[in-house]
C-alpha cells in the first residue's frame, strides 16, 4: 500500500522524534538516579550530623581534650556515656558513634552500635588508613560508605574542635544504605512520573508541530502541485499560477511549472499558427487544382474540333482526289 507524503512525513518525524526523546529520558533517569542518590546521602547525613551536634552541645556541652580524655563542660569523661547516641540513634534509626583522639589516631568512647553478643562496639580504633581519616585530620567532614558489622551504611564523619581550632574527636553517624536507597526508589518513582508526563506533552507538542509542519511545507504544496500537473495533462493552460510556498525547493518546483506551463502555451500557439498556413495553402492548392481542371477540360474541347476539322479536311481532300481522278479519266476517254 501507497503512503501519501503526508503520512509519511509524520511517521518520519514521530520516528525521529521517539530516537532523540528516548535516549534523552534514559540519560536523564540515569542521571538523576545517581544525582539523587548522592543528594539524598548527602542531605540526610548532614542533616543527621547537625542533629547530632545539637544532642551532643545540649548535653554535654563544649568539649575538650585533657590529659588525652574527651570530656564535657563539666570536666566529666564522655567515655561509656551512651545516652546521647541512642537517643539519636532511636529517633532517626541510624548508629552513632563519638571518638576522641588519641595519640595519631581515634577512639571509639562512645556508640550505638553493638556486636553480635550484645555489647558496644567501643575500645576500638579509626584508623589511619581509614577512608575518612585524613578528610577529618584536615577538618573537613567525611561522607562514605562503610560495612558495620556486616551491614551497609552510608556514613558521616564531622571533626570535632575544641577552643584552639585543634582536631580533639568525632562524631560518627551512618544510615543503613537500604533507608537512603528506599527513599532514592520513592524519589525515583516520582521523577519518572514527572519525566513521563513531560515526555508525552513534549511528544505531543512535538507531533502537532510536526503534523502543520509537514502540512505546510510538504503535503498543501505537493497537492497543489498535482492540481496544476491534472491541468496541464487535461489541456489546461490558461489557468494562474501564483503559488507561493515556505520551502525554496517547492517554490522552484511553482516556478518550473509557471515556466512548463508558458512554453507549452506557447508551442499550442505556434502549432495553431502553422496549422492554419497549411489549411490556407490547402485551400490555395484546392483552388489551383481547379482551375487546372477546368483548363484541362477547355482544352480538351478544342482538342476535339480540331480533330473534326482535321476530319472534315481528310473527307474534302478525299472528295478533291475523287474529282481530280474523274476528270483524269474523262480525259482519256475523249
Amino acid at each position: 500500500m501507497k503512503l501519501s507524503i503526508r503520512v509519511l512525513g509524520i511517521i518520519i518525524f514521530v520516528v525521529v522524534s521517539l530516537l532523540v526523546l528516548l535516549p534523552t529520558v534514559f540519560v536523564s533517569y540515569r542521571s538523576n538516579t545517581k544525582a539523587t542518590q548522592q543528594q539524598l546521602y548527602a542531605r540526610v547525613l548532614n542533616g543527621a550530623v547537625e542533629v547530632f551536634k545539637e544532642y551532643v552541645k545540649s548535653e554535654y556541652g563544649k568539649l575538650s581534650l585533657q590529659d588525652g580524655v574527651l570530656v564535657d563542660a563539666s570536666q566529666k569523661p564522655v567515655k561509656d556515656r551512651f545516652e546521647v547516641v541512642d537517643k539519636i540513634s532511636t529517633q532517626m534509626d541510624i548508629v552513632a558513634t563519638i571518638f576522641q583522639k588519641q595519640g595519631n589516631d581515634f577512639l571509639r568512647v562512645s556508640t550505638s552500635i553493638r556486636k553480635d553478643d550484645g555489647s558496644r562496639a567501643v575500645g576500638t580504633f579509626l584508623g589511619t588508613d581509614s577512608a575518612a581519616y585524613k578528610p577529618v585530620m584536615q577538618k573537613q567532614r567525611y561522607i562514605g560508605k562503610a560495612k558495620i558489622l556486616g551491614k551497609d551504611y552510608v556514613t558521616a564523619y564531622d571533626p570535632v574542635l575544641d577552643e584552639q581550632g585543634n582536631v580533639i574527636g568525632i562524631l560518627f553517624v551512618g544510615v543503613p544504605t537500604k533507608v537512603v536507597d528506599d527513599m532514592v526508589a520513592s524519589s525515583q518513582k516520582i521523577f519518572v512520573r514527572n519525566v513521563i508526563i513531560t515526555a508525552v506533552i513534549v511528544f505531543a507538542l512535538a507531533l502537532i508541530l510536526g503534523v502543520l509542519f509537514v502540512d505546510n511545507v510538504l503535503g498543501k504544496p505537493m497537492k497543489r502541485l498535482t492540481i496544476m500537473m491534472n491541468k496541464i495533462k487535461d489541456g489546461d493552460l490558461i489557468f494562474q499560477i501564483n503559488e507561493k510556498a515556505l520551502s525554496r525547493d517547492f517554490a522552484q518546483m511553482f516556478e518550473t511549472v509557471k515556466a512548463m506551463k508558458k512554453g507549452l502555451a506557447e508551442l499550442v500557439s505556434r502549432i495553431n499558427d502553422e496549422s492554419q498556413k497549411v489549411t490556407e495553402s490547402g485551400q490555395s492548392l484546392a483552388s489551383v487544382s481547379q482551375q487546372l481542371s477546368a483548363t484541362s477540360e477547355e482544352l480538351s474541347s478544342q482538342m476535339e474540333e480540331v480533330n473534326k476539322s482535321a476530319q472534315n479536311a481528310s473527307a474534302s481532300i478525299e472528295q478533291v482526289t475523287s474529282g481530280i481522278e474523274e476528270v483524269a479519266a474523262s480525259a482519256q476517254n475523249v
